[in-house]
């Protein structure tokens, strides 16, 4: 094993299709509560949704600016879902952490860096991605009407920059996560199966090489015989459940002992969360109007910079394309109409690009 440094930025790649009378328009631009838990001396009643915590005996109000940025990072406010949308909609996602806002605003500064560390508790609530209170929320208040959401979906983050120091003898292995979600709006279920790929050239949008730079030119073929990539599954192992009629809901729990989340489906007539056939195939669940448990997926990707590897600048691309036939059919007549696979959108865009300076 080898030394191996890794950045990656809040970003996320974003895409969403409607469908009006069979026509496929562009993609456009992209809670329970709980008690406070930040800073002492924290007393006194349970506050109201979305009221300001009394954290201590200091006065804020005698510090405006300092007031004004901690309210801008939602310091002193309760991690809890504002009340913009019916909670049915989020029924099915697991309780709202009480630290919510406190992880958002580590990822969004660059301070939580490692996405695998970041529970599904997170990353299943939209709040975590760029622009859902900004303009999902309103889009999901405001559905065009007469549209149907064909699909659509993102990545985040969309980038990540690996350092690897490799010699003669000694390479570096190392396992970078990724998070797939449904974008709003989107009712189907999609197909998706996972490719690598060692593109000629790429380019960061936010992090850089130690030399200042952003691009990569490479040779493809020799950059595949430089690394082996290989996807795994990062989600819960849950089997499917059966549908509860006293309380309407399907819940069970999985081996490992964490609680899984899903919803019931009326076209299938079952409780909808379908395990990953293999590591590299995904089967996104809608996001509207209800958000399904497996809205939001996250994958890994175990890349292995092998030894003698010469020093420079590299880049491992995923990419998305259409599962196998036989797993297409199953899930179309599985899921119907409500079915799509990735054969009309996403071919050869890289999803998640994987930079690499070795060193």
């Amino acid at each position: 094993m080898g030394n191996l440094d890794w950045n990656l930025p809040a970003l996320a790649v974003l895409s969403i299709g409607m469908l009006c009378g069979g026509c496929l328009l562009a993609p456009s631009p992209e809670g329970s509560p709980a008690e406070p838990s930040l800073g002492a001396n924290v007393s006194g009643p349970e506050t109201e949704l979305n009221s300001p915590v009394n954290v201590s005996a200091f006065d804020l109000n005698r510090y405006p600016e300092l007031k004004a940025r901690l309210e801008a990072y939602r310091a002193i406010e309760a991690s809890r879902r504002q009340d913009y949308l019916p909670g049915e909609i989020f029924q099915y996602l697991p309780p709202f952490p009480r630290d919510f806002y406190w992880v958002k605003t580590m990822v969004e500064l660059g301070m939580l860096t490692d996405i695998n560390a970041i529970p599904s508790e997170y990353y299943k609530q939209p709040e975590l991605y760029p622009r859902f209170e900004s303009t999902g929320v309103d889009l999901m208040l405001h559905p065009p009407v007469g549209r149907f959401g064909a699909w659509g979906f993102g990545t985040y983050p969309s980038e990540v920059l690996l350092t690897a120091k490799v010699n003669e003898t000694t390479g570096v292995e190392t396992d970078t996560y990724v998070i797939f979600h449904t974008s709003w709006l989107v009712e189907t279920y999609q197909g998706l199966k996972l490719d690598a790929a060692y593109p000629d050239s790429g380019r960061m949008l936010v992090n850089q090489f130690s030399d200042g730079t952003r691009g990569v030119a490479q040779n493809s073929s020799d950059a595949s015989r430089y690394f082996e990539a290989e996807f795994f599954s990062a989600e819960s192992n849950c089997s499917r459940g059966n549908y509860s009629a006293a309380d309407g809901r399907c819940v069970w729990a999985s081996p490992g002992g964490a609680e899984c989340y899903a919803a019931y489906n009326e076209t299938t007539q079952a409780c909808s969360f379908t395990p990953s056939p293999s590591p590299d195939i995904m089967l996104l669940e809608p996001a509207f109007p209800v958000f399904q448990y497996g809205w939001a997926q996250k994958v890994g990707l175990r890349l292995k910079v092998k030894p003698n590897t010469p020093k420079g600048k590299y880049l491992v691309t995923v990419s998305v394309s259409s599962p196998p036939k036989e797993i297409r059919d199953k899930w179309l007549l599985e899921y119907k109409l409500l079915y799509t696979s990735s054969t009309t959108f996403g071919a050869d865009v890289p999803w998640f690009n994987v930079f690499v300076e070795v060193q």
